[in-house]
């Protein structure tokens, strides 16, 4: 599980991707990874575990 924000980011942009956070519609934030494409690959109203299931995503 990522624990640091920085080396989790850096590991995101290792593997091509960024983090954006999102108003959604019930007006809370959300952290969405994204990848080159624009396309979320995880969103999760917790930056860890956004960048967690992204990352498990990518080895899966």
């Amino acid at each position: 599980m990522a624990t640091n924000t920085k080396h989790s980011e850096c590991e995101l942009s290792m593997h091509g991707l960024r983090l954006e956070r999102k108003l959604n519609l019930s007006g809370f934030f959300e952290w969405h990874v994204l990848n080159d494409a624009n396309q979320t690959i995880a969103k999760n109203t917790v930056q860890h575990f956004a960048i967690d299931i992204a990352l498990n995503t990518l080895q899966a």
